[in-house]
């Protein structure tokens, strides 16, 4: 499992809202670091 803290930036899939296609976009994790520690999510990769 991949730890996240704040501030770290990732890639995510962001869907087109007219096809079922996706384009890689990053985002900020804004959440704090204790809540990612206890928070079980798996994130898919995109590549």
């Amino acid at each position: 499992m991949t730890n996240f803290y704040k501030y770290d930036v990732v890639v995510v899939k962001f869907p087109f809202a007219s096809s079922l296609r996706y384009k890689a976009r990053p985002a900020v994790i804004v959440s704090s670091n204790q809540y990612n520690k206890n928070l079980n999510i798996l994130l898919e990769d995109i590549c």
